[in-house]
Formats: C-alpha cells, structure tokens, sequence
C-alpha cells in the first residue's frame, strides 16, 4: 500500500493512495460507522460514512483530499477493524488494515511536523 502526504492549506491533506488503501480504509470506515449508529451515535456513524465516501471517490482519482482531524477518525477505524478482523480467521485481512492504521497515524504525524516547522515534505511510504 502507497501513501504519500503533502500539507495545503492549514488543517487539510492531500494523499496520493492506491486502490487496496482505500478499499480497506473504506471497509474499515463503513463498519464503524454502522458499529456507531447501532450504538445510538449518530454523529459519529455519519461522519465515518463522510469519510469513507470520500475515500472511495479518492480511489478513482488516487488522491484523497481531508481533513488531519478525519485522518485520526479513519486511522481510529482501522484499528477497530483490524482487532475485529484478529479475533477471526482473517489474518491477510487483519494485517493490511494494521498497516493502513500505522500508514495514516504516520501522515497525521508527519503532517503535524510540517506544521512545526513550517516546510512543505512529501514522503512515500
């Protein structure tokens, strides 16, 4: 899985991404968010299916423009879906949604370190 990450404009990112990134944040994202909803928070099961859409129209452009703040929601879900995914005999699974996890907590990161220093990176991972 490729992600790369350049600052714009204050709070948001743009990430280059390939198909299997987003097809496996936009799984981790929907059940989530339905985990949210049938949980009685709404707000949070809607803004899970915000961000999955926008990665799913990111996958036919192979850049996804968002927010650092929806970032963390989708890295949140991903480790979420990763734990799911452990406890059954969806191990290949498990592991790519762990590495899309550790994949967007790195951009949230490195994004942050942008903002530190003022400087515009790109990094490939």
């Amino acid at each position: 899985m490729i992600l790369e990450v350049q600052q714009t404009r204050g709070h948001h990112v743009v990430l280059a991404v390939d198909e299997e990134l987003c097809d496996t944040v936009v799984s981790a994202c929907e059940l989530r968010g339905e985990w949210f909803d049938a949980h009685g928070d709404e707000e949070v099961g809607n803004r899970l299916d915000a961000i999955a859409t926008i990665w799913m129209v990111g996958r036919r452009h192979g850049c996804v423009h968002t927010r650092v703040a929806w970032l963390a929601l989708a890295a949140d879900a991903c480790e979420w879906y990763a734990t799911s995914l452990q406890r059954t005999r969806e191990v290949e699974l498990a592991h790519r949604t762990t590495d899309a996890c550790w994949q967007l907590r790195n951009s949230i990161n490195e994004f942050r370190l942008m903002n530190d220093t003022g400087r515009t990176i790109r990094e490939i991972w």
